[in-house]
């Protein structure tokens, strides 16, 4: 998997106006994809957030599923049968 990299670029996400600029968005995501496919958003208001911009990274964590689990809170757990 990519290394996780913070990069100001990745807070267009967090921007709804950049929704509604296609070229800014496409660039700033062609940006990432190229320099920092895994990176840390961090703008308040919001929590902090992990943008995955490519579809390998995204399928890799989706396929680990206690690093998943643990990234979205429910604890790691490996019985499928508990519940959290």
């Amino acid at each position: 998997m990519s290394t996780p990299i913070i990069d100001e670029a990745a807070k267009v996400f967090a921007d709804p106006t950049s929704y509604a600029d296609e070229p800014r968005l496409h660039a700033a995501l062609t940006h990432l994809r190229a320099h920092a496919p895994v990176s840390l958003v961090d703008c308040p208001p919001y929590r902090p957030f992990w943008a995955i911009t490519k579809h390998a990274d995204i399928v890799e964590i989706e396929r680990a599923h206690d690093l998943t689990d643990l990234l979205f809170g429910r604890g790691g757990h490996t019985d499928k049968n508990q519940i959290v």
